[in-house]
């Protein structure tokens, strides 16, 4: 079992957006997905490919319309 947790923050007027964000703030690395790669003649396990949960993330975004 993992946990990740993810931060929002924002502020905004009229025709404008700021916002703040973090995701995964622990830099939690989890393990989502594993999967044996098997070979042709044996059958035995050639190599493993895991799949993990993105890093720490930080980062600002801004919205305009007109």
């Amino acid at each position: 079992a993992y946990d990740i947790l993810d931060l929002r923050l924002g502020l905004g007027r009229d025709n404008w957006q700021v916002r703040l964000f973090a995701n995964n703030v622990f830099d939690e690395r989890a393990h989502l997905q594993e999967t044996l790669i098997f070979d042709n003649i044996g059958g035995t396990p050639y190599f493993t490919e895991t799949a993990v949960s993105q890093p720490r993330t930080i980062g600002l975004a801004l919205d305009l319309s007109y």
